[in-house]
C-alpha cells in the first residue's frame, strides 16, 4: 500500500494520523488476508481523502433537502442523511445533524428529530453521557413508570381494555402471577424504553408506561405537545382522556405521533399502552410547547403514584401531530403525498407488514403518475422476488430513467444486479454493477456487492483488489470497512 507516496513499514504514520498495518514483503508470496484490508482502511492522508469533497457535497444535498421538506418527506430526508453515515465519514453526518438543529427556517418537530438522532449517533461513537444529556434537553423522559406483560394475543391489543385500563389494581400478568409497576430509565444507547426485561423476553405482548409532567411557574391552563414512538400498537391518554391511537404494529422511531395538550396549572398524567408482535414492546416519550420546540420549563415528575383511565366508546383518535397525521389525514388526489408518505413508512420501518400500507399508496401512485422513484419503491415492498424484478425492470424502461438523478438510477441498477444474482446465473448480475458504477463510480453499495460477486466466483484478487482500490478512496465507510472483514 503506499500513503503519501511512500511505502508504509510496519507501524508507520502517516501525518500523525492512525497507525496503519505492514506492507506485505516484495518476496513474499503468502495470499494477502481480508482483515488486513480493515488496517490499510485506517490510514489517513491526503490522498485517502480525496473523495472528501463530494462526500461533503452528498450531506449539503441532503440538507438542503431536509430544509426545503415539510410534512413526512422531512423525516424522511432526516433518516436518509443518518444512513449516508455507513458510507460516508460518519463526522461528515453528525455535524450536519447538529447544524440542522439551529436551523430555525426548519419546522421545529423536524429539528428535535433531527436532534434526536444526532444523539443517537453520538452514543454510537460511545459518548453515551452527551447523548443522554441531549435527549433530556430535547424533552425526552428520563424514566416512565411501566406495568406489564399483559397478553396481545388478539390483535391489535391495545383495542381490549387491560390493566389500569380496569382500575388501579391489582394487576395479574400474561402467565397469571402478580404484577406491579416498575421504573426503567432512558436507554443510553437508543433514547428509548425498552420493556423487554419487564416483559421476561417475551413477544406478542402488551405493556402501559406512565409518567407526570408539570409546567413550573405555571398557573393558568397553557398549551402543549406530546411526542411518542412504539415498536408496536400504541394507544395514549392525557390526563385520562385518549389523544392518539395507531393501531399498526411497526418499528420504533422517534416522535411517529405527536398531540396538541391542555397542560394544567398542576400536575399532568400521560398513560401510554403499547402493545408489540415481533419484539418486546419499546416506546420513547419527549414534552414540548405547542409548536415542538423543547421547553425547559416543562418537567418531568421523578416520583408519582400512576392512575387508572376510563377508555370511551368513541372512534379513535389519530394525534394531529407528528408525520403519520398525513397518513391519517390524505384527501383528495395527490399522488405526491402518497409517495411521500409510502416513502417516509418504508425508510423508517413504519410499513405494517400485515396491512401494506405503503404497498397500497405506491400502487396508487403507479396508476395515476408512474415515476422512477415510486417503482423503486415499489419494488422495495413488492409480495415476491418476480414482482421486485417486475417494477425494477419497469423503472428502467421508463424513458424519463436516463434523466433521473445520478444516485437513484445507481440504486436500482444495482438492486436490479442484486436480484440477478439470486438467480440461477449469479454472473449475469455484473452487468448491471457494472452501469451503475459507470453512473457514480462512488456508489458503496454496488462496491460492495459487485466484491462480493467475484469471491463468489472463485477470484478472491479480484474481489480484494476491487475492495481495497474502494477503501483506499472511502477509508471512513462502515460498509466498506464491515466487507473486509467478513
Amino acid at each position: 500500500m503506499v500513503c503519501c507516496n511512500r511505502k508504509v513499514p510496519k507501524l508507520q504514520f502517516c501525518h500523525g494520523r492512525t497507525a496503519v498495518a505492514a506492507a506485505p514483503h516484495p518476496h513474499d508470496d503468502t495470499p494477502v488476508k481480508w482483515p488486513l484490508l480493515l488496517f490499510s482502511a485506517l490510514a489517513v492522508c491526503s490522498t485517502a481523502y480525496a473523495s472528501g469533497p463530494r462526500e461533503l457535497v452528498r450531506v449539503r444535498e441532503a440538507k438542503e433537502i431536509i430544509a426545503r421538506a415539510e410534512g413526512p418527506g422531512g423525516y424522511t430526508a432526516v433518516r436518509e442523511l443518518v444512513s449516508l453515515g455507513a458510507e460516508l465519514d460518519p463526522a461528515y453526518v453528525s455535524e450536519a445533524l447538529q447544524s440542522l438543529e439551529n436551523q430555525h427556517r426548519i419546522m421545529a418537530p423536524l429539528r428535535a428529530y433531527a436532534g434526536a438522532w444526532s444523539a443517537t449517533l453520538r452514543a454510537r461513537r460511545g459518548d453515551v453521557a452527551g447523548a443522554v444529556t441531549k435527549w433530556r434537553g430535547l424533552g425526552h423522559a428520563p424514566s416512565l413508570l411501566m406495568l406489564g406483560p399483559f397478553a396481545d394475543e388478539a390483535k391489535p391489543g391495545i383495542a381490549t381494555a387491560s390493566g389500569p385500563e380496569l382500575g388501579l389494581g391489582p394487576f395479574v400478568g400474561v402467565d397469571g402471577q402478580p404484577i406491579r409497576w416498575t421504573r426503567i430509565g432512558l436507554s443510553p444507547l437508543f433514547g428509548s424504553f425498552d420493556a423487554t426485561d419487564l416483559a421476561n423476553g417475551r413477544t406478542n405482548a402488551c405493556v402501559f408506561a406512565s409518567t407526570k409532567i408539570r409546567a413550573e411557574r405555571a398557573r393558568t391552563k397553557r398549551d402543549a405537545s406530546v411526542w411518542i414512538g412504539s415498536s408496536g400498537a400504541m394507544l395514549a391518554y392525557w390526563n385520562g382522556r385518549e389523544i392518539m391511537r395507531d393501531e399498526a404494529y411497526r418499528d420504533v422511531d422517534f416522535d411517529r405521533h405527536g398531540a396538541h395538550v391542555d397542560m394544567n396549572a398542576d400536575d399532568n398524567t400521560l398513560l401510554v399502552k403499547v402493545c408489540a408482535n415481533a419484539t418486546a414492546p419499546i416506546v420513547t416519550v419527549r414534552i414540548a410547547d405547542a409548536t415542538g420546540n423543547p421547553d425547559p420549563t416543562l418537567q418531568f415528575v421523578e416520583s408519582f403514584e400512576p392512575t387508572s383511565v376510563s377508555p370511551t366508546d368513541h372512534a379513535p383518535v389519530f394525534g394531529d401531530l407528528g408525520p403519520l397525521s398525513a397518513l391519517h389525514h390524505l384527501e383528495g388526489d395527490n399522488p405526491a403525498r402518497w409517495l411521500e408518505i409510502a416513502k417516509y413508512l418504508i425508510r423508517t420501518s413504519g410499513d405494517d407488514r400485515t396491512q401494506h400500507e405503503a404497498r397500497r399508496l405506491l400502487g396508487r401512485v403507479l396508476e395515476k403518475q408512474p415515476s422512477v422513484e415510486a417503482y423503486e419503491l415499489a419494488a422495495e415492498v413488492a409480495e415476491g422476488p418476480n414482482q421486485r424484478v417486475h417494477w425494477l425492470d419497469e423503472a428502467l424502461a421508463l424513458p424519463m430513467f436516463e434523466h433521473a438523478p445520478t444516485r437513484l438510477r445507481a440504486r436500482i441498477l444495482t438492486a436490479r444486479g442484486s436480484a440477478a444474482r439470486l438467480g440461477s446465473r449469479p454472473v449475469s448480475a455484473l452487468p448491471y454493477f457494472e452501469r451503475a458504477l459507470a453512473i457514480d463510480p462512488d456508489h458503496i453499495d454496488t462496491l460492495v456487492l459487485r466484491s462480493e460477486l467475484f469471491h463468489e466466483a472463485h477470484l478472491p484478487e479480484t474481489a480484494l483488489s476491487q475492495l481495497q482500490n474502494a477503501l483506499e478512496a472511502h477509508p471512513r465507510a462502515a460498509l466498506l470497512l464491515r466487507a473486509a472483514i467478513v
